[in-house]
């Protein structure tokens, strides 16, 4: 961190106004203004402006340059600023518009109400969006994102900070931060849980505080229909939802007279992922969003623990069986029948393996799986090993089977893991979890019913848990060491990432714009207001004798 420098500003804000703004790292502006600065302050208008500038300060510092004009980066089409802002007001928009289909019409009558639009710039806009869910377009952006009465600065930078906070922080900017080293302060015993996690994300990892959200937000993408009308009950009780028909099925939880815009809300491609599922997301009925706190669904096999996570194989979306407690995907309901029959294997240490090697170098090339000569139909691989103690000579080890077919579009895999390999320098000991012969797999249901008789209602659900993967292997000192990563996951692409960031931030704002304001506030960068009289600091206590 540079230190202070002072830079005393005059700005223009509807009224004559330059409150006192202090960062470690920025400007301070004093006030010339003294008898309305009080009144000033408390309005919502200049708490944001303030607000603004303490983050463009910080965006500038930390990613776009300390040097750039961001009001002139936003004419710029190849700046990164503008990429970025523009990426982040076209979700914004698309979101807005979802919920409020009138909302481009609503902001441009409202600055046309508050005179923040000349008449060119008006009819510009009104002539542009012509029909009320027309998008505004790049030009329309800069246009809005250059008018002070518009928030729409405000409201991007904010994103734009969320952004980068949780998906573009260096090493060194987290490792030498007081939240860092506040989780390892040996001192407070209530940071147990969050040590446990940045233990397990790898500093190197851009995307460090986004693996951390994940891992503490117990996030879900939701989509549910509930009821405990016994009229309903009694029509719907034995209704089912089967593989090949699964989009119509669960639809049909909603008679034509209890359909409304609320219940039958459909996601939007801007708000959907590639998931493992040959499933039509965007024509389920009943979308809630992305939701925070799902530990619900601990009831259907599914934890957000730390530990639970790390052996968790891959993510999978599903609907919510009530009767087996289980998530269980359309794929999963097409092909549950060809799995009757089909075995968990085996695997064991070859027996050319260095006995002398402990559990932190043991590769998959050091292992095979038993094969029993009346296996057909399924293909077997090691997935992942899971090392249980860097000095220990004992694994786990995931075996993926995968049905043998012609039909891409409904491939199904299943999961499995052997545990407790072993060795020592003088032998290697076989897993007793599975036989030789191996054991055949617990069969799934081909279809979910509507009735929840645990809770005596209709429910019908369908998840998609965002959490990270236990999978980022890297060499540390000739070490091999796991981390948490977005690696094979739906958001491991950046487009979707983004698109998953963005999400998480419009689901709940305030909570994460606070976190990643916090951070910087941490490190510096602070906004304070001091009253008409200085309070005396170390740089101002000699010029207040003067006077």
């Amino acid at each position: 961190m540079k230190k202070n420098k002072k830079i005393y500003t005059y700005l223009s804000f509807g009224l004559l106004f330059t409150p006192f703004i202090a960062n470690s790292c920025g400007e301070v502006v004093t006030s010339i203004d003294r008898q309305k600065e009080n009144q000033d302050l408390k309005s919502t208008e200049v708490k944001n402006y303030l607000e603004n500038k303490t983050v463009e300060l910080i965006l500038k510092d930390y990613w776009y340059g300390k040097d750039v004009d961001l009001e002139k980066e936003i004419e710029k089409s190849e700046s990164s600023y503008f990429k970025d802002a523009w990426k982040a007001f076209d979700f914004y928009q698309k979101y807005n518009l979802k919920k409020n289909p009138y909302y481009s019409w609503n902001i441009i009558s409202e600055l046309n109400k508050n005179n923040a639009l000349s008449n060119d710039d008006y009819i510009k806009l009104i002539n542009n969006i012509k029909s009320p869910e027309k998008l505004f377009s790049q030009e329309d952006f800069r246009l809005l994102f250059k008018l002070n009465n518009s928030n729409i600065k405000y409201d991007i930078n904010k994103m734009l900070l969320n952004l980068n906070y949780l998906s573009k922080m260096k090493k060194e900017n987290i490792e030498k931060s007081k939240k860092y080293k506040n989780v390892f302060d040996t001192t407070n015993n209530n940071n147990s849980k969050n040590k446990n996690i940045y233990e397990n994300i790898s500093l190197t990892s851009n995307d460090f505080f986004l693996i951390s959200l994940l891992l503490n937000k117990e996030v879900a993408q939701v989509w549910n229909f509930e009821s405990d009308e016994q009229n309903k009950a009694k029509t719907l009780r034995n209704i089912k939802i089967y593989g090949e028909t699964s989009e119509k099925d669960f639809n049909n939880f909603l008679s034509p007279k209890t359909q409304n815009l609320e219940i039958t809300k459909l996601a939007k491609d801007f708000e959907l992922f590639e998931i493992n599922d040959s499933i039509e997301l965007k024509n389920l009925y009943g979308y809630k969003g992305i939701l925070y706190n799902q530990n619900n669904l601990r009831k259907y096999d599914f934890s957000y623990s730390l530990n639970d996570l790390m052996r968790l194989p891959e993510i999978k979306s599903g609907f919510l069986n009530n009767e087996e407690k289980l998530i269980l995907s359309k794929n999963n309901l097409i092909n549950a029948l060809k799995w009757k029959g089909k075995k968990e294997l085996s695997v064991q240490i070859k027996e050319n393996f260095d006995k002398n090697k402990d559990s932190s170098v043991i590769t998959k090339n050091d292992l095979e799986i038993i094969k029993p000569k009346d296996v057909d139909g399924v293909k077997y691989e090691i997935h992942r090993i899971l090392t249980k103690d860097k000095n220990d000579k004992n694994i786990d080890v995931l075996i993926k089977m995968t049905l043998d077919s012609n039909d891409s579009k409904n491939l199904d895999s299943r999961y499995y893991w052997v545990n407790n390999l072993s060795w020592d320098s003088t032998k290697i000991n076989k897993s007793i979890q599975i036989p030789e012969e191996g054991k055949e797999l617990t069969q799934y249901p081909d279809f979910i019913s509507y009735w929840d008789s645990e809770q005596d209602k209709l429910f019908a659900s369908y998840v998609l848990p965002i959490v990270p993967l236990y999978n980022n292997n890297i060499l540390e000192n000739n070490k091999n060491k796991i981390y948490f990563s977005l690696n094979s996951t739906p958001w491991e692409s950046e487009e979707n990432k983004i698109k998953l960031i963005h999400s998480l931030y419009l689901a709940d704002e305030n909570s994460l714009f606070n976190e990643a304001l916090s951070f910087f506030e941490d490190e510096g960068y602070k906004i304070e207001y001091i009253d008409d009289i200085f309070t005396p600091t170390e740089d101002n206590k000699d010029n207040k004798k003067e006077n």
